[in-house]
């Protein structure tokens, strides 16, 4: 009986002081404010507008329905896709911190998929990366990987 007595003494103690009261209840929300300003701005979740190269060298279908996923409304808040024709220019503006990655389409993606099965090796797509933002490139990555799991589940 006496610890609940102690106990019940220092809780009235404590608030009664209304220094320590403040300081119980704004110390929380200063320290949220304070990494929110840090890490996440002013709202949003942080990741947007991730600038993307993609290289379609594919003929077929398979490879404009790529680039069509990331130029897609589902996307257009996430990725700022820009379809480029030359792969050097677009390896160099991810060597600039111009952009996160570059997809690049081989010539025959399509026609590997659709032979796929039949004994001949799939092509691959290629993501150069930049590495000072790995986060986004992972972004990048899972696009690609959940295009093609789609694809083959199809």
């Amino acid at each position: 009986m006496k610890p609940l007595a102690i106990a019940w003494k220092d809780l009235v103690t404590r608030f009664r002081d209304r220094g320590a009261l403040a300081l119980l209840f704004v110390t929380p929300f200063a320290l949220t404010l304070t990494i929110s300003f840090a890490f996440g701005g002013s709202g949003g979740g942080g990741l947007a507008d991730i600038p993307v190269a993609i290289v379609n060298q594919d003929a077929g279908e398979f490879g404009a329905y790529l680039v069509e996923t990331f130029a897609s409304d589902e996307l257009a808040d996430l990725v700022s896709p820009l379809v480029v024709s030359d792969t050097v220019a677009a390896r160099t503006a991810v060597d600039a911190d111009e952009a996160a990655a570059v997809v690049i389409i081989p010539t025959d993606f399509s026609a590997s998929l659709m032979a796929a099965g039949q004994g001949t090796e799939t092509s691959v797509i290629e993501i150069y990366a930049n590495p000072t933002r790995p986060v986004s490139v992972g972004v990048v990555r899972e696009i690609v990987a959940e295009f093609l799991d789609r694809l083959t589940s199809a």
